[in-house]
């Protein structure tokens, strides 16, 4: 189970955090998109073509900037989802981008597995 990709946010998002065979798992990102990334448009088929493509066609040609951080490009592996939620909280507050939504997804998981 995945609770954020690099593109989370409308790729405002420097982790990949996810559960795979019984651990938990942060991947880190090196580079960040720099400018404003074009936002899907989702309210017909013609509107989610031309906004994917025009999306595709930013990726292609943005820059992107080194984070410049401890972690860049690393792989964090955590026993529990606890730990994971703290591991997110220490690189949030090393700079990191990681969307609250991801944070409060774990909580509420947590309270779900009652861990």
């Amino acid at each position: 189970m995945s609770y954020c990709h690099f593109s989370t946010n409308n790729y405002k998002c420097d982790v990949w955090a996810y559960v795979y065979q019984n651990s938990c798992w942060v991947r880190l990102a090196t580079h960040r998109i720099a400018g404003g990334v074009p936002k899907k448009d989702f309210s017909s088929p013609d509107t989610i073509y031309d906004s994917h493509k025009e999306l595709a066609e930013f990726m292609d040609a943005c820059m992107r900037v080194p984070i410049g951080l401890k972690y860049d490009g690393k792989l964090l592996k955590f026993e529990t989802l606890t730990h994971m939620l703290h591991g997110l909280l220490d690189l949030a507050e090393m700079g990191y981008v990681v969307p609250q939504g991801v944070i409060d997804g774990i909580l509420l998981d947590l309270e779900e597995l009652d861990e």
